[in-house]
């Protein structure tokens, strides 16, 4: 039996007709009507009269109203019980707590309680000791985090830790270690006051417009995706506390042995795994860096976590027109401008110079391959396609254009109907069978030799996932289909990118490993 219909019953009756019942409920009179009319056929009884004069309660009506009544009674103090459950379970935990606690030791106690008790709100205040003081005895907070000094007989309090003092001293000084407080008897001192380290914190608007109050000296950074992991690792490798994925195999031949063994932690979008937040939590990160395309939640997915870990969580935009601004934005947040400036220049001129030679060419039409068939092609108009659509023209044209690295499936029917001049092969695909391939074979690429393998390492160079390595790729697929207009040393760029980028120093035969498949060898002079 529906409830509703009950209460509406109720309201019938005190109003005494349908249409001065149906404006108190906000319902139709004829709405109103079909629900009375539904109540009566689902019990099988005539609860009310109706009439010209208006509409009363039937004698079966009058029979069951005053158990109806205790019913409603019943079930609106039920509701009231469970509001009060979940007001209870969603509380406000106000904290207050001395400047440098609220920094170095608050966020981590936040987080594990967080993690143990995600319905509740924590609002954490700083100030002075007798301002948190003050707080407790006002009832602006309920729990305090203070010096011992000046909790009065009238609070219950406890032992939390021994904060200790550091005397910064000249290098002459001739002082006991440690130095007893009695030495400073009689001497001149240099106190700083409560609240001087007020500036541990300040507010970074992130890309989505996002106010979020981080550290101001970030220390311990995650990342929630491969994106991030690559991006961030060029600005800041020595600060990551963890790994979005493993390093494959293809990563660790380019990556120092010190960064191979980092906690993972999982990525927030994609397929390959969860964020784990238990992990997250044990890292105890300062802060948590989205880096990519903005999927459709990410403000609602940002403040969530952020409420439920208590670490702060920023996403920042990245595209390959714009990788400067990404690093930007980065060294911003991490205060690292001449690493976020190199960075940033390195990106730009690269991307300049290949749009520069993409303006002046005649474009070939191509085809992007992937899949262990073949038979997946990057689709024009794709996130994925951004490079593709720049240097060439992209033959692959479809309905819909696949926004994973996988691309669109299509049939070798279709492939022979493009008919390509010049074919990219994606890493484990099939390149190196398709010159004895009986239906590759009769395609004009493949048959000119005008087929590449896209080199891999650390990461696929034409960007799957789609980071910033799209800046080396880009060049390297300008020097492939545009030689004589890419007139600079592509092993000279490349050096140049995974000095930056990987902190890696390439040697030629590295190089020559990596673009095997693609481009002449360099030599160097003994």
């Amino acid at each position: 039996m529906d409830i509703q219909k009950l209460q509406a019953l109720a309201v019938i009756q005190e109003a005494g007709s349908f249409s001065r019942a149906a404006e108190t409920l906000g319902y139709s009179q004829a709405g109103l009507t079909y629900m009375m009319n539904s109540l009566e056929n689902e019990i099988g009884l005539r609860l009310l009269d109706r009439s010209y004069s208006g509409v009363r309660l039937s004698e079966t009506g009058k029979t069951l109203m005053p158990k109806i009544h205790r019913l409603l009674q019943v079930y609106d103090a039920l509701n009231g019980e469970i509001n009060a459950c979940k007001c209870a379970q969603q509380a406000t935990l106000r904290l207050a707590a001395l400047d440098t606690v609220s920094t170095r030791w608050v966020p981590r106690a936040v987080a594990a309680l967080k993690a143990e008790y995600p319905q509740i709100t924590v609002s954490v205040i700083s100030g002075s000791p007798m301002q948190v003081d003050n707080w407790l005895r006002d009832g602006s907070v309920e729990l305090g985090v203070t010096d011992k000094r000046f909790t009065g007989t009238d609070m219950d309090w406890i032992r939390l830790c021994d904060d200790p003092f550091l005397a910064v001293l000249p290098p002459d000084s001739d002082v006991p270690d440690p130095v007893p407080v009695t030495w400073f008897s009689g001497r001149a001192v240099i106190i700083p006051d409560y609240g001087t380290n007020t500036d541990t914190t300040r507010v970074f608007t992130d890309s989505c417009g996002r106010e979020v109050t981080v550290p101001t000296d970030i220390q311990k950074v995650a990342v929630s995706g491969p994106l991030a992991q690559m991006v961030v690792f060029a600005i800041a490798p020595d600060k990551l506390v963890g790994v979005a994925n493993a390093w494959d195999d293809a990563a660790k031949p380019y990556v120092d042995a010190k960064y191979l063994e980092l906690p993972l932690l999982g990525q927030l979008y994609g397929g390959k795994g969860e964020l784990n937040l238990e992990t997250l939590l044990a890292v105890a990160p300062d802060v948590v860096i989205d880096v990519g395309e903005p999927k459709g939640s990410i403000v609602e997915d940002m403040d969530a976590l952020q409420e439920q870990t208590g670490i702060p969580f920023v996403h920042i935009d990245a595209y390959i027109a714009s990788m400067d601004d990404t690093y930007a934005l980065l060294s911003d947040l991490l205060a690292m401008p001449n690493e976020g400036q190199a960075l940033a220049d390195y990106c730009r001129a690269a991307y300049d110079r290949v749009k520069e030679i993409a303006g002046k060419v005649d474009k070939v039409d191509m085809l992007y391959v992937t899949g262990e068939e073949g038979l997946n092609v990057i689709a024009k108009g794709s996130y994925h396609a951004e490079v593709i659509d720049l240097l060439c023209s992209n033959l692959a044209v479809v309905d819909e254009p696949s926004s994973k690295g996988t691309g669109n499936e299509v049939d070798m029917e279709q492939i022979l109907n493009w008919n390509p001049s010049v074919v990219v092969f994606a890493p484990g695909s099939i390149y190196a069978t398709v010159g004895s391939n009986g239906n590759w074979k009769t395609i004009p690429a493949i048959k000119d030799g005008k087929y590449y393998e896209v080199p891999m390492g650390p990461y696929n160079w034409m960007g799957f996932p789609p980071s910033v390595q799209r800046i080396l790729g880009m060049q390297w697929m300008a020097k492939v289909l545009y030689p004589e207009a890419a007139d600079y040393d592509m092993f000279e760029a490349t050096q140049t990118y995974f000095t930056l980028f990987y902190h890696w120093d390439l040697t030629p035969d590295q190089y020559n490993a990596l673009v095997a498949n693609s481009l002449p060898a360099v030599e160097m002079a003994a």
